[in-house]
């Protein structure tokens, strides 16, 4: 998370998302004091609506709020808001069914609506001369859009004394990507303190699945695939830290209607799924890992950790890993975290994995 640039706004914080230059400018943005308090972390796709509450003591995470809710149909469709009324609606019944008080709240876009910009510069730039150049440069890169954009930047210096090089890192998003989420969150009179990534996220959340992992993988790959119904996003994890970041849509309606009766409790009567369904997820995730390989030639995932919705059904699981011949850990943020006395600890327990980014938005305040 680009935390000196975070620390300035409130509302449209953005994350650079492009997957190469990720660990580099994590190692340089991410400060231990990168905090904003107890947050919401709040988590919503063309299903459903998670949020989740955390508290810190003593170093141990404990959750005091959480809560899923099925959204109404075309809600969302792709990541995409179709009905903010609706989603403000579903928020607005979530804070009142939960009796939540807290208003801070943490979101996520996808890695793929952020962009990231980099520039060379001669020397350390004024306020106003920084401002002017990241502008110039953003209407370079999109004459037609900067009128549309959310744009914030940081310098940067590196290199050793003497021969210190300079760089201007310009973090852009669309407007039309960010308020429509924005706004939801506003009407139902939530405050957006942060606007995360998911890559961000699902990679912030690794603490607490690592125990779940086989022995000494923190010296291999792990692919952690977060898997919703209608996308797949990648984090392959080395040593603790992101390498990788991809993601892609996924286009199968089938999985909607099954995830949505999981997250509703009814998991034992949810219809099944095709061989030829099972077959489809798998061959997509299959093909997410080829395109880390085709980067990173003679690497090799020793084993995907596997969270977000899609993960409740455990027999499409059991056919992803047949298929991809490796370990397939499905994995439950939630499983070493203690539960406040009044709150269902069983059935939130069950949905677990799906809770990976909303977990790792409220762990934005309330780091281990």
């Amino acid at each position: 998370m680009v935390s000196s640039i975070m620390d300035r706004l409130e509302w449209n914080t953005l994350v650079p998302s492009i997957a190469n230059q990720w660990r580099y400018f994590q190692s340089r943005f991410k400060e231990p004091g990168d905090v904003y308090g107890a947050l919401l972390g709040i988590d919503f796709d063309d299903t459903s609506l998670l949020t989740i509450r955390l508290r810190s003591t003593l170093g141990a995470l404990r959750i005091t709020n959480i809560d899923a809710a099925l959204l109404p149909p075309n809600t969302i469709t792709e990541g995409r808001i179709i009905s903010q009324a609706q989603l403000t609606t579903a928020m607005q019944q979530m804070l009142q069914r939960t009796k939540e008080s807290l208003r801070n709240a943490a979101i996520a876009i996808s890695g793929s609506k952020v962009v990231i910009k980099e520039v060379p510069i001669d020397m350390v730039l004024d306020d106003d001369a920084v401002e002017v150049r990241a502008w110039h440069e953003a209407h370079k890169a999109f004459p037609e859009l900067a009128k549309n954009l959310f744009l914030d930047y940081v310098q940067m210096a590196y290199g050793e004394e003497g021969v210190k090089r300079y760089m201007l890192v310009i973090v852009i998003a669309r407007k039309e990507d960010v308020m429509p989420r924005l706004d939801a969150l506003k009407g139902a009179g939530l405050i957006t303190r942060t606007v995360d990534v998911n890559y961000y996220a699902i990679e912030r959340v690794y603490p607490l699945i690592a125990p779940q992992l086989p022995a000494g993988h923190e010296e291999k790959y792990v692919a952690c695939m977060h898997f919703n119904p209608h996308s797949l996003t990648l984090v392959v994890m080395h040593q603790r830290k992101g390498i990788y970041y991809n993601r892609q849509l996924y286009t199968d309606d089938a999985l909607t209607s099954i995830v949505k009766q999981y997250i509703a409790g009814d998991g034992t009567s949810a219809n099944t799924l095709t061989e030829e369904q099972k077959s489809q997820a798998a061959l997509s995730i299959h093909r997410l890992l080829q395109l880390f390989y085709s980067e990173h030639s003679g690497f090799t995932i020793e084993c995907v950790a596997m969270m977000g919705r899609c993960a409740l059904i455990p027999d499409l699981m059991t056919s992803v890993e047949k298929t991809l011949g490796m370990s397939v850990v499905v994995v439950n943020p939630l499983e070493k975290l203690s539960f406040d006395s009044r709150l269902d600890a069983n059935r939130y327990l069950k949905l677990g994995p799906a809770f990976a980014v909303s977990c790792g938005l409220a762990m934005r305040g309330t780091p281990l």
